[in-house]
């Protein structure tokens, strides 16, 4: 998926999924969400630029779903 539409837009399309992928619930399961893109976008402003109003809030949902905020 990286190589077919580089990070950003790899990166969009995992956090705008309606499927919760794997590696999102493995690191869930590992107490670790603090590692996910979700989490990653999050945490860091300078990512903001980066993504549309959506998947902003695409994040936050999920990592709110999950009692991460």
């Amino acid at each position: 998926m990286l190589n077919e539409y580089g990070a950003v837009e790899a990166t969009r399309r995992l956090v705008t999924s309606e499927n919760i992928p794997e590696g999102f619930s493995r690191l869930w399961e590992m107490n670790r969400l603090d590692l996910t893109l979700e989490a990653g976008i999050h945490d860091n402003p300078r990512f903001y630029p980066l993504f549309d109003a959506g998947t902003l809030a695409d994040c936050d949902a999920r990592l709110a779903g999950v009692g991460y905020i």
